[in-house]
């Protein structure tokens, strides 16, 4: 076979019916074939002639081409099956000899072997290569992607009946309208020369039928407006709110809307996928994403259903992940395989996706692993875009969950990247290691002293400050720097939080607003009106449950928005600190002022209907003219730590 297509002369075979001897042909591999070991059960295959097979391409070649009968291709078929679970390709391929790989010794040379070259954009190249060998006396197969010699997927081989064949999912040949091939059989008997017979020189076309989308999962999510405020409610109407249908309702509302020209609108550049029953990994992960790209959730080892495999996606995160990440993009996978299972790396390849996993031993380290690559994203953004690079890194407790999630909904928009601590010392040597790799300026504890104690707050500075960092960017005078207004003048380490959850959450929106109001107008990443977003969260729950997850998916919404603001409850109700938050002036402005739509992430389980009539009516009947109970003296703002 040619490594190019030079005859552009197409041979169109568009029947969406099967032709009488691909029939034949196929269905005499299912009647005598046997699969490989390494291949799944015939039964899997579905039959032609089934309404399954769409389209289906014969190409005959007669015989004598070639002296050596295994070498002498004669017929090729490519059958679509549109497989509800999975859309896939059947090829297959017989010679005048019978193809019987683990029974005819000549198939141990390495020169024999049948290819497959698939064009995939109608110009005069192969854009993905079926490889067809024999490996330790096991039939194998790699669709490979010839311009970087890396491996696409791993097709399923079937042999038997003197016929070859292989199997693979469509989308390892992307969404095409049609392809063109071209087939080789290279066949060395005993040591003499190699036989070589080609089928086809590009004019071989097989057209495929347009893939249905897939309906949205989430049908319910349900919006209304009155007096310039939409209320919108993203959940999927499962029986109640769940880690990974929630976190696809969310990114099906996040990448559904055009953004700025500096992000793709309609699609992830990538995607990041944690745990859905542990929230840390997650954490860190939402400042991955950056507004750039799906926080999804799949099973855990320890989570899958009975008689679920956790090393393939949970369905509703893969549908998800096909409609936003285009193939060739990477997906990062959050934790080792205690966390995510390691046969993840394999389905995800099998897509077409690269895979970068962070696994680190324990949290922390995972943790510092992902703070290096959300650094270099956020540095390699602020380079090509006005995006600020705050540089500053947050503190969040490992074992807190309602102290420690609200943190996503700054980092995911500012690239901040999260490192874990406990409540008390010894900070982990991890965390340290990852504070002298990134050395920020500012560091910002989430959470109040219950979850990270002062003693774990002098740990770090007098760490940092021995390592001569921390204290201001170089020649920058502290007592002029913006930063002064968070963290006190001459201090590079603070707090947000307070002697609760919703304390906590309270004064994690109030930083966000504050970053928005003074770093938002030197970015054209900040809408002009950046407060038009706000976003209802649940912080209820003990810390066994997974109620993190919609908080997570729901940073986000902050990240592809510039920033949007999180109002906390924990039962629909909003709290005296929480209405301060949305009442505060600053600069002449209170916050509430300015919402123009309000996202409550999550089902009626844990935010009822009531929690945005709540807020409804301070947009509507404005802020109580005195507040409902005395704010504590620090207000919302920073503390040292």
């Amino acid at each position: 076979m040619g490594p190019q297509f030079a005859d552009r002369r197409h041979r169109r075979q568009p029947t969406l019916v099967l032709v009488l001897t691909a029939a034949v042909l196929v269905a005499g591999l299912l009647a005598l074939a046997r699969p490989s070991p390494a291949g799944a059960a015939a039964d899997d295959w579905p039959v032609p002639g089934a309404s399954t097979f769409q389209a289906t391409g014969e190409y005959t070649d007669p015989a004598g081409d070639v002296s050596v009968p295994e070498a002498d291709l004669i017929e090729l078929v490519v059958a679509y099956n549109d497989a509800p679970s999975e859309p896939n390709l059947v090829v297959v391929l017989d010679a005048v000899g019978d193809l019987e790989p683990e029974t005819d010794p000549n198939w141990a040379s390495s020169a024999t072997r049948a290819t497959v070259g698939f064009d995939l954009d109608g110009e005069p190249t192969i854009e993905r290569t079926l490889e067809i060998y024999l490996d330790g006396g096991v039939l194998e197969a790699d669709l490979m992607n010839p311009a970087t010699g890396t491996e696409v997927c791993d097709p399923e081989t079937f042999t038997g009946g003197g016929i070859i064949a292989a199997r693979f999912p469509r989308t390892c040949v992307d969404q095409v309208p049609e392809l063109r091939m071209t087939a080789t059989m290279a066949y060395q008997p005993g040591a003499g020369a190699v036989a070589v017979d080609e089928l086809g020189d590009g004019e071989l076309t097989l057209p495929l039928p347009d893939e249905p989308e897939s309906p949205p999962l989430c049908q319910n999510a349900t919006a209304s407006t009155r007096n310039e405020l939409t209320v919108r409610r993203l959940a999927c109407g499962v029986g109640g709110t769940e880690p990974i249908s929630q976190a696809v309702a969310t990114s099906q509302f996040v990448f559904d809307e055009p953004v700025t020209p500096a992000i793709d609108p309609y699609q992830g550049d990538y995607a990041v996928i944690a745990r859905d029953d542990d929230f840390a990994d997650a954490l860190t992960g939402s400042s991955l994403a950056f507004g750039q790209g799906p926080l999804l959730f799949t099973y855990s080892p320890t989570s899958a259903p009975p008689g679920t495999d956790p090393g393939a996606l949970a369905p509703a995160t893969r549908q998800e992940l096909i409609r936003t990440v285009p193939r060739g993009r990477t997906v990062y996978l959050m934790g080792g395989i205690a966390a995510l299972d390691g046969g993840l790396d394999g389905t995800l390849t099998a897509m077409g996706y690269e895979v970068v996993r962070f696994a680190g031993v324990g949290r922390e380290q995972t943790a510092r692993l992902v703070s290096q690559e959300v650094d270099a994203k956020v540095a390699e953004f602020a380079a090509t875009t006005d995006f600020i690079d705050t540089n500053m890194v947050f503190l969040a407790t490992r074992s807190n969950w309602p102290d420690a999630v609200v943190a996503g909904s700054v980092g995911a928009f500012w690239g901040t990247p999260i490192l874990l601590v406990d409540v008390e010392p010894p900070v982990h040597p991890d965390t340290l290691a990852a504070l002298d790799e990134l050395r920020p300026d500012y560091i910002h504890a989430i959470g109040g002293d219950a979850v990270i104690s002062g003693n774990v707050g002098a740990a770090i500075r007098d760490h940092v400050t021995a390592g001569g960092y921390g204290q201001g960017r170089p020649g920058v005078d502290l007592d002029s720097d913006p930063w002064q207004e968070f963290c006190g003048e001459g201090n590079f380490l603070c707090r947000w939080g307070g002697a609760e959850r919703l304390e906590t959450g309270a004064s994690v929106a109030q930083f966000n607003r504050d970053m928005v109001r003074r770093f938002g107008s030197q970015t054209s990443l900040v809408p002009d009106n950046p407060q038009q977003y706000a976003v209802g969260v649940s912080l209820a729950g003990d810390l066994e449950s997974n109620n993190f997850a919609h908080v997570l998916a729901a940073s986000t919404v902050s990240g592809r928005f510039g920033g949007a603001v999180f109002i906390v409850t924990t039962d629909g109700t909003i709290t005296p600190r929480v209405e301060d938050g949305l009442c505060r002036a600053t600069d002449g402005l209170r916050f509430i002022e300015d919402v123009e739509e309000f996202v409550m992430v999550g089902d009626t389980d844990l935010l009822p209907p009531a929690f945005g009539d709540n807020v409804r009516s301070y947009v509507e009947g404005g802020c109580p003219a005195a507040p409902r109970a005395a704010a504590p003296a620090t207000g919302l703002a920073a503390t040292p730590l």
